[in-house]
């Protein structure tokens, strides 16, 4: 699981660097949680301190039904510290 979650960590930080912002929806869509995993487990993709909350809007996953989910971008130092790394 933990690997999972490094590489879902991963594509959350690249997809806040080339689009500024980035939620949970978008990060599944590209890496896909481990069939069995609990759902809970979402959650920690944000938790590090790389990642700042800046708003809320409904979930596209029709499993969701519309419930709010965050949407995140990277701090200023994070975004600075990743700025030509060869992290995917």
């Amino acid at each position: 699981m933990n690997n999972w979650l490094e590489l879902a960590r991963g594509h959350a930080r690249r997809i806040a660097r080339e689009q500024g912002e980035v939620t949970i929806d978008q990060v599944r869509s590209v890496c896909p949680p481990p069939d069995g995993c609990d759902p809970r487990i979402m959650g920690s993709v944000f938790s590090r301190r790389d990642f700042e909350r800046v708003d809320f809007r409904a979930s596209r996953r029709e499993a969701c039904h519309g419930r709010p989910i965050g949407v995140f971008r990277l701090k200023r130092n994070a975004a600075q510290a990743v700025v030509g790394t060869r992290e995917s």
